[in-house]
């Protein structure tokens, strides 16, 4: 009995040696993680949280006026491999080198070469991205190459992907997104911050060998929605306006065209387009160029669209009235330069109204030298000439001016008819409305408002208030001068049956980069206000190069109407 009590005894101091030994045993080995691995094993925590990936949530909508979505996004699926996963199990049969099969079989339908692939397959990596946002189609048809030939590695994310409904719809206006969801021109780039999405981090955590925990990988951060940006366009407007652009250029053969539509009283900008243009579904298959806005990004002579504002300038001043007359000899002499009318026609005596009406050079010259450099620019400077408008659109050109004190008098003859000054087609909308809103300058606008997630706040962008350039009187008798220009002048064909339309035809040498003037090119252009009894929309018509009837009048102003 106390041999076996004994032997029990021992047993029992045996376990509890036992227990005593391994309790210092795991407290010897965690002492030793953490004092003496503590900094290494962190490390590699970290490490293996390298996987935690940051997704973007859908970006911002972007609407014209009346709420038709011109920008929204989509989800979609996106492609990535983990190269460090693509090892065949041991019992797979036939054995097979998995990555070089991998690069040979998704090599066409990635678009990829092979050994592009498979390097990357080689790579000591646990997350690749292979191809972003991608359509249904295309996500599937790779989905079934993978499954159908038991590729491992490879997953899908889904993704957001910006999406344009409307297709080439006000494209350079708009705008497009890239990859990683930042704005890279139009209205994409002025409000990214406004539109962007917000980051949703993903963790991932990972065990040893660095394949992921699947409780880690259904956990994530939720992001919040973001604002939806209102347009001033009307989306129909914009159609009927690009459509007419699109006409000219095919019945033309016209390099390019342009053209904007406002309101006088508001400085909301209804339709703003220019051609050839882009479709920023697919933005990287058109040119450069073609994602450009030429109305806020071109500059150049505005000819005798810019008359009116001389006109306005000098009658607000009392140094002319409509009234007034002129005796034109066809030509006149300022300094070394001899200026003639155009086609070198003389009209003898006329009246001030008939020298817009028929687009008098030698009598505006006088006029303009009567006003003198200081006042001239002076002027042109207060309707918003040679300085940015401010509007809300990358790329904005501040366009050209005389430098005053040197500004002789064959400068202030040139300005006269419009040349040696270059302007936005935006800065000339811009004046000119000025003649429609009685005298008053507007700020042009094109965001209405930015509704907040909740559909509750709205905020309105801040403008300044209008500016008086010019009395209301000296308006009033401009805009009867322009009216008689589309009544009697070479605005004709602007007329619009059961409206009163007011407005002026130009047509001016192209300038070139470098400098000069492009030999044979020119720019014909109409800019006109309706009606004229109530002045509600202003617009101007730009189009660049035509082969043939290159003037205002005849290629431009059917646009307009």
């Amino acid at each position: 009995m106390s041999i076996a009590k004994g032997k029990k005894n021992l047993q029992c101091n045996i376990i509890k040696n036992i227990i005593i030994c391994s309790f210092f045993a795991c407290v010897c080995y965690l002492g030793w993680l953490q004092l003496v691995q503590g900094a290494e094993l962190s490390a590699r925590e970290e490490e293996n949280k390298q996987m935690l990936r940051t997704l973007q949530s859908p970006r911002g909508s972007i609407c014209d006026r009346d709420g038709q979505e011109l920008a929204v996004s989509l989800i979609s699926l996106s492609l990535y491999v983990d190269p460090l996963d693509m090892d065949d199990p041991r019992d797979f049969t036939p054995k097979r080198d998995p990555r070089k099969v991998a690069s040979q079989l998704l090599s066409e339908p990635l678009g990829r070469d092979q050994k592009e692939l498979y390097d990357i397959f080689m790579e000591d990596r646990r997350f690749v991205w292979l191809e972003r946002t991608m359509d249904k189609a295309w996500s599937d048809r790779i989905n079934k190459v993978r499954l159908d030939n038991k590729l491992r590695g490879f997953g899908f994310h889904k993704e957001s992907k910006r999406y344009y409904p409307m297709g080439k719809l006000a494209a350079q206006l708009l705008g497009f997104v890239g990859t990683d969801d930042l704005g890279l021109s139009g209205i994409e780039m002025a409000y990214d911050s406004v539109l962007k999405s917000a980051v949703q981090t993903q963790f991932i955590d990972t065990d040893n060998d660095g394949r992921p925990i699947m409780s880690s990988v259904l956990q994530s951060n939720k992001a919040r929605k973001m604002a939806t940006i209102y347009l001033t366009i009307d989306d129909r407007i914009q159609f009927a306006l690009e459509k007419a652009l699109f006409n000219a250029m095919q019945s033309s053969g016209a390099k390019s065209a342009a053209a904007i539509i406002m309101d006088v009283r508001t400085g909301e900008i209804l339709a703003m387009a220019g051609s050839p243009s882009f479709d920023p579904n697919y933005f990287d298959k058109f040119p450069s160029v073609s994602w450009q806005n030429p109305v806020v990004s071109t500059v150049y002579e505005p000819g005798s669209t810019f008359k009116p504002i001389v006109a306005a300038a000098a009658i607000n001043e009392g140094i002319v009235s409509p009234g007034s007359f002129f005796l034109d000899y066809g030509k006149i002499k300022v300094g070394d330069r001899e200026i003639k009318n155009s086609e070198g026609k003389s009209y003898g005596k006329v009246s001030f109204k008939e020298v817009i009406t028929r687009s008098i050079n030698t009598s505006m010259v006088e006029v303009g030298l009567a006003m003198g450099k200081i006042r001239m620019n002076q002027y042109a400077k207060s309707f918003g000439f040679g300085s940015y408008t401010d509007i809300d659109l990358p790329g904005e050109e501040p366009g050209i001016l005389f430098n005053t004190d040197k500004m002789g008098p064959v400068d202030i003859a040139s300005m006269s008819i419009g040349q040696g000054v270059a302007v936005t087609p935006l800065q000339l909308v811009r004046a000119i409305g000025a003649i429609g809103n009685e005298g008053k300058l507007v700020s042009p606008r094109i965001v209405k408002k930015i509704v907040d997630p909740d559909g509750k706040g709205e905020k309105t962008p801040d403008l300044p208030p209008p500016k008086q350039v010019i009395s209301k009187q000296a308006s009033l008798q401009v805009l009867d001068m322009m009216e008689s220009v589309v009544v009697h002048g070479g605005g004709q064909p602007a007329q619009i049956k059961g409206y009163r339309v007011a407005g002026k035809t130009g047509t001016a040498e192209k300038l070139k980069s470098g400098g000069g003037y492009a030999e044979g090119e020119y720019i014909a252009s109409f800019v006109g206000i309706a009606p004229v009894e109530a002045p509600r929309f202003v617009a101007l018509v730009l189009v660049d190069t035509p082969p043939a009837g290159y003037y205002g009048g005849q290629i431009a102003a059917p646009v307009f109407k």
